[in-house]
């Protein structure tokens, strides 16, 4: 394996043991960190638990096709999480092979620790996850997360969402904020309602989700997540210098890079180095993992697409006074997945897709596309990401098509982690990339 179990980690079954009460001890005694009361975080976790589990599930089979199909030169950013959220969407609306496809990806954690149940039966889990993932609006050192969705139907073909189908996604409450629209697509201002929803819903990091809309689309269903996050230590902008970033032995690019001393969560081994940037409440952190060379590169983005639930293992509860050079940069990823899903969703993804509890008439649908787009700006105050995806349904059927130096200037991957969940909201590979230059 990749990673030295001895030198970069725990023992799993240790760490696992130990870790998880110490971090349960902090939040029982530290409530102020995580905003909601010790007792009430517990159950909120525990209602939430098999929910982030399927999450997770949906995560990792997509991470291993994306790292597996997405070449290494290129950048990769994706939010296994923001996909999941948008195939429920789906999910609701689904009957016959697509809803047991479905079962199966999802619930299985679910009926194991709840009984005879689907994701769709239990609003409390969706309501414990929302409240976990709140802020408080008012504080100015939180970070900031926004989940939304939006729903799309052609209503120039005759079509609207079903009653039943608007009703339980009430119910469940899915997303903090949902919003449903009739539209005909054959006008030119619903492409841009659409992609004014998604600008305003990333706070403009994703200014587009479509370039051009097929009036044969029956619907689309638009997924969006947003996080703003100010770093623990914040970067002095006057320590902000040009420096090279090493693409690869070869080749190399000129980036602002942020610096500076600080004490943070610090691991390294004769392979690589992780260091894990805090956000001021604590809440969240980006983590960053650098090999040591470039053949060590190859193996550590082999090992972030293959071994999706062990990075969640890595023993970062040292602090370490750490000379970090970032490099100030926006990463950016825009994919049609469609291909990339259709190895662990085939039916739900092959034509003449069951979705009769979606849309009034009922109908036979394909899915045409998913398209996913992802942003990340790192500056010297925090970060800021945001991902977006849509599933665009159509009625024929579509097939799938100093004690440490950490200088982080050659490519390398990445994470941001919902820490009391342990929720994974972003992975990537930053391959090339691009000055962020406000």
């Amino acid at each position: 394996m990749f990673i030295n179990q001895e030198g970069f980690m725990k023992n799993k079954v240790y760490f696992f043991k130990k870790f998880y009460v110490l971090s349960m001890l902090g939040i029982w005694l530290n409530t102020s960190t995580f905003g909601i009361a010790g007792e009430n975080l517990k159950e909120k976790l525990r209602t939430a638990d098999p929910l982030i589990t399927a999450h997770q599930k949906f995560s990792a089979e997509l991470c291993g096709e994306l790292f597996r199909n997405v070449a290494p030169t290129e950048n990769l950013l994706f939010s296994g999480f923001n996909v999941s959220e948008a195939f429920q969407l789906l999910y609701v609306g689904s009957v016959g092979g697509v809803k047991a496809e479905l079962d199966d990806l999802y619930t299985q954690d679910m009926v194991r620790t709840r009984g005879d149940q689907d994701l769709s039966q239990v609003p409390d889990a969706y309501k414990a996850l929302n409240d976990l993932l709140s802020f408080d609006s008012k504080d100015e050192d939180a970070t900031k997360i926004y989940r939304a969705a939006s729903l799309w139907v052609n209503e120039g073909q005759g079509y609207h969402f079903s009653k039943n189908y608007l009703d339980r996604l009430q119910k469940l409450r899915i997303f903090p904020e949902q919003v449903n629209y009739a539209l005909d697509f054959k006008k030119p201002e619903t492409l841009k309602q659409m992609n004014d929803w998604v600008s305003n819903a990333t706070d403009r990091l994703i200014p587009t989700i479509l370039e051009s809309l097929d009036p044969a689309m029956v619907s689309l269903l638009i997924s969006s997540l947003f996080i703003q996050g100010p770093w623990l230590y914040s970067f002095e902008e006057h320590a902000t210098q040009e420096s090279d970033f090493n693409i690869n032995s070869k080749k190399k690019i000129k980036l602002p890079f942020m610096n500076q001393e600080k004490f943070h969560p610090y691991v390294e081994s004769e392979e690589l180095q992780a260091i894990q940037l805090l956000t001021k409440d604590r809440k969240f952190a980006l983590e960053i993992y650098l090999p040591r060379t470039d053949v060590g590169a190859d193996e550590l983005r082999e090992a972030l697409g293959e071994d999706f639930d062990i990075w969640s293992t890595v023993d970062f509860r040292n602090a370490h006074y750490v000379s970090l050079s970032l490099p100030k940069s926006k990463i950016s990823f825009n994919r049609d997945i469609l291909k990339d899903l259709g190895s662990f969703i085939p039916e739900t993804l092959s034509g003449g897709t069951d979705l009769s509890g979606l849309l009034t008439p009922a109908a036979e649908l394909g899915v045409s596309a998913v398209i996913h787009k992802t942003v990340l700006e790192m500056n010297e105050s925090g970060f800021k990401a945001a991902a977006v995806t849509a599933i665009g349904l159509e009625k024929t059927s579509a097939k799938p098509q100093i004690e440490a130096a950490m200088i982080v200037n050659r490519p390398f991957g990445l994470r941001i982690v919902h820490l009391p969940t342990k929720l994974e909201l972003f992975r990537g590979w930053v391959a090339q990339p691009e000055a962020l230059t406000n």
